[in-house]
């Protein structure tokens, strides 16, 4: 839960921000269902990792599905918001430069939360934060690959009403 409400807050002052950089007035609601969507995978995302009994695999799950897929779902809504194209290779450049710094965000708070805080180990071996970050990366390919799936099935679709 607490995750959900850190996300609705980073991209309310993420948009608030855009807004005030862009000078450019656009309908943050248009695209909502690019947002929602985010905000039940990440919920997914949470569920998983706890139903997971093996906790390697469960937090992979948990980073990939929450972490990556989320991230990218958040991208896309921002993309779709803004009217933002750019040539895939771009756009994956892009989407990986926004997925890699939001898990570096995580890992940073995971760190506070571990010892400045000391609100417990996040961390359970050396490799936790390479397995996080590998998880994240692997989740937004597959939530990508997925995209440009519905993307290319979406315009075949289009092409074939326009026909008849």
């Amino acid at each position: 839960m607490a995750r959900l409400l850190l996300t609705i807050s980073f991209m309310a002052v993420l948009l608030w921000w855009l807004q005030k950089e862009t000078r450019k007035k656009v309908s943050l609601k248009k695209h909502w269902k690019w947002f929602v969507a985010a905000i039940i995978v990440q919920a997914i995302a949470g569920v998983i990792s706890v139903v997971v009994s093996d906790r390697v695999i469960g937090n992979f799950l948990y980073h990939a599905i929450g972490g990556g897929a989320t991230a990218t779902l958040l991208y896309i809504y921002l993309i779709e918001t803004y009217s933002l194209q750019y040539s895939w290779r771009v756009e994956l450049v892009l989407l990986y430069c926004f997925v890699s710094a939001l898990g570096v965000m995580n890992e940073l708070a995971e760190y506070a939360g571990e010892f400045i805080i000391g609100v417990g180990a996040f961390s359970w071996d050396s490799h936790d934060t390479w397995r996080d970050l590998t998880a994240n990366t692997t989740g937004l390919i597959i939530a990508w690959l997925i995209y440009r799936v519905y993307l290319t099935l979406s315009s075949q679709k289009k092409s074939v009403i326009k026909r008849n």
